[in-house]
């Protein structure tokens, strides 16, 4: 081979090795011309969603609203409907959560309140009620329910629920006429009332026994017990230990025939039962 031959080869080689290298080059600039095409694309379709979004119109309107009670079962939907500051066509955005939230709270017997949004355009209301824990008499004889928070709400149904009834020694407060939706602001009436709830809830055989409980002046309760005059004295919260114990005297003293008695809860560590003496007892005591 002469050398004009070998450089012809030589000449031959690198251009077949070279038109290779310039199609991927042409790839490559065609490739890194695409990537900001889709990229613009996607960009360009999130930002269609969120300005649609963004204008009230179907995607964002309520079509929906579930309102789910719990408690013992007074409050009503039709209630908490009638209140609301929403209806099925109302936008989200247009919303105002704390308005709507405050309208309901602010029927008596509504306890907490949440707004949330869920899927399918759904406004969805959890209501929690109040459950009454005793009865007050208005000085025109008028009937109450209270709340374990204190909280008054009108009775409802033909007949008063089976409460016991709250009465207390502050004259001034009687005075004031108490209305649906005030709160009960008497010395002693959170300790007292918590016991109600705690007796209502845990304890069904004491909470069935009373009928009436009283508020002395100084913050201290009594509690009068069904068709026997068995009397509970009782100042500030009862652990839940305390009320076992509770519990087991009372057990006891019915099984002892025992239906005269007052039973002592102010003393911390004890449970102190006082029970009549006979009055031929007494004297035979005395002179001895």
């Amino acid at each position: 081979m002469t050398m004009r031959q070998d450089a012809q080869w030589d000449q031959d080689v690198w251009r077949s090795r070279k038109v290779p290298r310039q199609g991927r080059a042409r790839r490559r600039r065609a490739g890194s011309w695409m990537r900001p095409v889709g990229l613009g694309v996607v960009l360009a379709g999130l930002l269609a969603i969120v300005l649609a979004l963004a204008r009230p119109g179907p995607l964002t309107c309520i079509r929906d609203i579930a309102v789910e009670i719990q408690g013992p079962g007074t409050l009503t939907e039709e209630e908490v409907r009638g209140v609301l500051t929403a209806s099925p066509g109302t936008s989200f955005l247009e919303l105002d959560w704390d308005a709507a939230g405050r309208a309901i709270q602010a029927l008596p017997r509504v306890k907490r309140v949440r707004l949330s949004y869920t899927w399918f355009n759904r406004l969805e209301v959890k209501v929690e009620e109040h459950a009454a824990v005793a009865l007050i008499l208005r000085p025109d004889a008028a009937a109450l329910e209270v709340s374990e928070d204190g909280v008054l709400m009108s009775p409802r149904g033909r007949s008063l629920a089976d409460l016991p009834l709250l009465s207390w020694e502050d004259v001034a407060l009687m005075a004031a006429a108490p209305e649906a939706g005030g709160r009960l602001e008497v010395r002693g009436a959170p300790d007292l009332l918590g016991l109600l709830a705690t007796m209502q809830h845990g304890y069904p055989a004491l909470w069935e026994g009373v009928s009436q409980a009283h508020l002395m002046g100084d913050g201290c309760y009594e509690l009068y017990w069904n068709d026997i005059p068995t009397v509970v004295w009782g100042r500030g919260g009862v652990s839940d230990m305390r009320l076992r114990a509770w519990s087991s005297v009372m057990g006891d003293l019915r099984r002892r025939g025992e239906t005269d008695a007052v039973v002592d809860l102010r003393f911390r560590d004890q449970i102190v039962v006082h029970l009549p003496v006979d009055r031929a007892d007494a004297a035979a005591h005395e002179m001895g």
